[in-house]
């Protein structure tokens, strides 16, 4: 037998052929360290730990507004304080659709597609506003931006989001369709359409004080109101392509793979809603579509996969915020607010899955490509010993596919070592005969797990 390095440390990529490629990460992300034991890890994305409890309701959105949260609750804007104490403001946003937030300072601002509601502290009250009806705002230099109706917006005059002159109206007319979103970043504004995206800037002057910035529209419009979302140098959307782009100012990059290409095709994405978040350092743009939840990594250039649950669905997060020195994400299915915490392998003490399939192994490996293969042995070099109090004596549980990752054998579990344990062997014997295989390895006890790679003992058996 020869022992054959696994293409073990990778991101989700699974391809419409699966003999190609059927790769993936759920609930595992990729970490990089240019001096550490191994250039890059499988590390345990955070698991959910309760922040704030609520009754049951559909969150509608989610911000931070002077130092504390803000959610919406069916009908209800909740305040949330460090503490994770709860505090029901009077007044109502109607409908049942998601809400657009955005924070001046002073006054909160909200949009739910038929209406305008403004919370100010000082009033202890949303009042509404009689103000052009659309689904998105944003803020940039002192002035609330909105989104108008079909192809134009409009900028409240400065400091005073409930007044707006009547000649401060624009159009977004390069191309004939209708604005989705309007979102501030790098002291630009942002007009996305359904097809077009342009580029304008606070000029200061005119009514309004607004210009479109030459040559920089692009054929490209957003999916979804709620998809672009921003790091410190890019911004993120998901286009009406079904594919990611990121813009550092107005050409946009195409993110995204043919294997992530095919998952958001194969599935709903006219209510994405797109976040960012920055884990110990590495920037995520996370796309929650309608059964998927996908994260990039800026770092790396690799996507992954997140989700909720043991069937491996999407993610229960349906708004994030950082506040308080903590990740804050809430639940699509309850008002509940939880923490991402790295110490925390459950979800509100649920099982969360974390699965990496490798890529397929062939008689390429060794030489003698076309050949039928013999396994007899898997090992997966991760961090062993790190079992705890809730699990003394963690496993993992390996399994393999020798149809191109349509099928699996059934699961064997392979301890990977008590607390301080951290010489054993994590192995599995097996023996299997193929002409290509791929290795799966799932864990769903809570205790940490740090994959390195992976390897495997084969041998040509002949035609």
């Amino acid at each position: 037998m020869k022992t054959v390095p696994l293409n073990f440390v990778g991101g989700e990529n699974e391809s419409r052929s699966r003999f190609w490629s059927s790769q993936s990460s759920v609930n595992l992300y990729i970490d990089t360290h240019v001096s550490g034991r191994s250039p890059s890890a499988l590390l345990p994305w955070p698991g959910e730990k309760p922040f704030s409890s609520g009754s049951a309701g559909t969150t509608r959105g989610m911000e931070l507004h002077n130092d504390k949260v803000y959610l919406i609750v069916d009908t209800a804007l909740i305040e949330i304080d460090q503490n994770g104490n709860r505090t029901t403001i009077s007044g109502t946003i109607p409908g049942t659709d998601r809400c657009s937030m955005v924070s001046d300072g002073t006054n909160l601002i909200i949009r739910n597609g038929s209406s305008t509601q403004i919370y100010n502290t000082s009033l202890s009250t949303v009042t509404d506003t009689d103000l052009e009806n659309a689904q998105t705002v944003t803020y940039i230099n002192n002035q609330v931006i909105y989104q108008g109706s079909a192809a134009r917006f409009c900028s409240a005059d400065a400091g005073d989001p409930t007044s707006i002159d009547g000649l401060n109206y624009a159009t977004a007319e390069s191309y004939p369709d209708d604005i989705k979103q309007v979102y501030a970043f790098n002291e630009r504004l942002y007009i996305a359409g359904e097809s077009s995206f342009e580029v304008w800037y606070n000029s200061g002057t005119g009514s309004p004080p607004f210009d479109r910035i030459q040559q920089s529209t692009v054929r490209i419009g957003v999916k979804s109101s709620f998809s672009i979302a921003n790091s410190e140098s890019y911004l993120y959307f998901l286009g009406d392509d079904d594919q990611v782009y990121r813009m550092t100012s107005y050409q946009p990059e195409n993110i995204t793979p043919s294997a992530i290409a095919k998952e958001l095709r194969e599935d709903s994405t006219e209510s994405s809603q797109g976040y960012v978040c920055n884990l110990d350092g590495q920037n995520f743009y996370i796309l929650q579509t309608g059964q998927l939840t996908l994260a990039f990594s800026e770092r790396t250039g690799e996507w992954i996969r997140l989700s909720t649950g043991t069937s491996l669905g999407r993610h229960l997060m349906n708004g994030y915020v950082y506040a308080f020195g903590k990740h804050l994400v809430c639940d699509y299915d309850s008002g509940d607010v939880y923490e991402w915490d790295f110490n925390t392998y459950t979800s509100n003490g649920a099982t969360i899955i974390r699965q990496r399939d490798s890529a397929p192994v062939n008689g390429l490996q060794l030489g003698i490509p076309g050949s039928r293969l013999l396994m007899s042995r898997a090992e997966a070099i991760m961090e062993t010993g790190v079992g705890n109090t809730d699990v003394p004596d963690p496993e993992i549980m390996f399994s393999c596919s020798i149809d191109g990752g349509r099928s699996f054998t059934g699961e064997d579990w392979v301890k990977i070592g008590r607390e301080g344990e951290s010489v054993k062997r994590v192995e599995w014997y097996n023996m299997q005969s193929f002409y290509d295989v791929v290795i799966r390895i799932r864990v769903s006890d809570p205790c940490f797990v740090g994959f390195h790679g992976a390897a495997i003992d084969l041998k040509g058996a002949g035609w």
